[in-house]
């Protein structure tokens, strides 16, 4: 009987095995991406980029931010919770900790199922201006959206606007003008309910005078008020002269002019901003 000897597996020489080792830290890894001081500068919470155009956003995004002292970053989110795209971008920007400096200092984008909202805070206030937010949103965002049904068009669109405005800097006649917020005070409520009283009290006293007052009838000659009277006119036109003129109009510079409308979030922080819907 012939037996055969099973050859044993010799194991891999350590050449072979340190060339593996080297092969496998020569693959490329995918860097995680971007960040603002550890808190990510893309939060793509409606899933409408890729991984790789959300890394290239976050790339772009803190690169302008660092460059310019300002936390820029892009929000996507299907569920406000109820909030208006201004609340919930104004309150995501303080809440998470956002914003450079104690003035607080960024830009957020908030692109939901149908709106967008550019929540500026601090110095960028001025930099965007209801005039910029505007045409950011009308003659670059949509109209790249509707091009190709393109989120990632819309977004690389805006960060190409923004990186535009930035560079351009505060327009010299910037002012920011706060938003009126009317409310109703006791002292308000009394002196209405007073004037009230006193215009209805002084309309019924009125007229229960003339009712009180009795007139008689007028007498009428209807004899002499029937009797036909005839006037002969004649117009003579001597001439007609028809002068034109063009009125011309100045052209709006654009909603807003170089203003930026602030109001207070529920922070009690002061932001700008402006918004509009893409669909």
């Amino acid at each position: 009987m012939v037996t055969r000897e099973i050859p044993t597996r010799r194991p891999l020489p350590l050449a072979i095995l340190l060339l593996v080792v080297l092969l496998l830290q020569a693959l490329p890894v995918a860097a995680a991406p971007a960040t603002l001081n550890g808190k990510p500068a893309v939060v793509d919470k409606a899933e409408y980029f890729t991984a790789d155009e959300e890394a290239s956003f976050a790339e772009q995004l803190v690169k302008l931010s660092d460059e310019y002292n300002m936390d820029l970053l892009i929000v996507t989110e299907l569920d406000t919770g109820g909030k208006s795209p201004r609340d919930y971008a104004d309150d995501y920007f303080d809440y998470e900790g956002y914003g450079r400096d104690e003035e607080r200092h960024g830009v957020l984008m908030l692109l939901t199922y149908s709106d967008i909202w550019i929540s500026t805070s601090g110095i960028s206030i001025r930099y965007l201006t209801d005039a910029r937010i505007n045409t950011i949103i009308d003659q670059r965002m949509v109209p790249a959206f509707k091009k190709n049904e393109s989120f990632a068009d819309m977004a690389q669109a805006y960060i190409d606007a923004l990186s535009e405005y930035l560079e351009a800097g505060i327009p010299s006649d910037q002012r920011n003008v706060p938003e009126r917020v009317r409310s109703l005070t006791l002292m308000n409520v009394l002196f209405a309910f007073g004037g009230a009283i006193a215009v209805g009290g002084g309309f019924f006293l009125l007229n229960l005078g003339r009712y009180r007052k009795r007139k008689r009838a007028p007498v009428y000659n209807l004899a002499e008020l029937a009797t036909p009277s005839f006037t002969v006119f004649q117009d003579i036109v001597t001439g007609t002269s028809v002068t034109s003129r063009r009125i011309e109009r100045s052209r709006d510079s654009g909603s807003g002019g170089s203003t930026s409308s602030t109001h207070t979030s529920s922070s009690g922080r002061t932001h700008g901003g402006g918004g509009g819907s893409f669909r």
